[in-house]
């Protein structure tokens, strides 16, 4: 089953044991903790790649389209899906003999993605081929590309909310080896929405810290448009286009987790 599935993703794992990890998602095991960790990561992983691939395929709009085109094709049943399309679910069911919830795909998607990830050295380019061939069947129906003008900053702040996710779960993941995934996502829910971003801006940007983020009228606007648009996090998107690395972000999530892991 391995050997099939990293055929399947396109990536071979250098240490066979986060694989055997990831795949234990389903069991009501020791390791499953382990694989639930990898899935907290391997979500924020796929979320940026999913946002990078439909801006630089085309996608426009304000932002309320952009999330909700990146909800059509980063939602549990579109993963559960697609991960039953790809035949990962087939080598799955073989090895263990048993069926598994088409609901548990996307856990078991994310799982794996999370763990190469971490086995890759955290290092997004390695496994960027997988997750654009799993998402983009859809994604191509929806966007065009790819495109050469400049992104907005409305677009930028949409990529760098999602760079700066990827940051703060990866330094949870990897400075707290014993938290569970349920621990991991209240103390990410707790930083993500810390004060010191906008502080982080307001001292780089002072009153001007803060962009214009339209929302349809009439409609209260989602938890997101206050990363969105603080310009600190559109200077991590901006870094990112420009090396493919998240390192700067990574600076930044330290410094903004150092308080709740010391």
């Amino acid at each position: 089953m391995y050997e099939e599935i990293q055929d399947i993703m396109g990536y071979s794992f250098q240490d066979q044991r986060f694989l055997a990890e990831a795949t234990a998602i389903g069991f009501q095991t020791p390791v499953r903790k382990k694989a639930e960790r990898h899935e907290f990561l391997g979500d924020a992983v796929i979320e940026l790649i999913a946002r990078h691939g439909l801006l630089h395929y085309g996608l426009r709009g304000p932002l309320h389209r952009l999330l909700c085109v990146r909800n059509d094709i980063t939602g549990n049943d579109f993963f559960d899906r697609r991960c039953a399309e790809l035949g990962i679910l087939e080598q799955y069911k073989t090895q263990f003999v048993r069926d598994i919830d088409p609901k548990e795909g996307a856990d078991l998607l994310e799982a794996l993605i999370g763990a190469a990830y971490v086995d890759s050295g955290y290092n997004i380019i390695a496994i960027t081929t997988f997750i654009m061939k799993a998402i983009f069947p859809i994604g191509g129906r929806i966007v065009h590309g790819p495109r050469r003008d400049p992104y907005s900053e409305v677009e930028l702040g949409y990529l760098g909310s999602s760079i700066t996710r990827l940051a703060v779960r990866e330094t949870l993941y990897r400075k707290s080896p014993d938290a569970s995934a349920r621990d991991m996502h209240f103390a990410h829910a707790h930083v993500i929405d810390a004060a010191c971003l906008t502080s982080l801006a307001q001292k780089k940007y002072g009153d001007d810290w803060r962009i214009e983020v339209p929302w349809p009228e009439g409609t209260k606007p989602c938890d997101e448009v206050d990363l969105v648009a603080n310009r600190f996090v559109i200077d991590l998107a901006r870094d990112y286009l420009e090396t493919r690395s998240i390192e700067k972000s990574r600076a930044v999530a330290k410094a903004i987790t150092h308080d709740l892991l010391n």
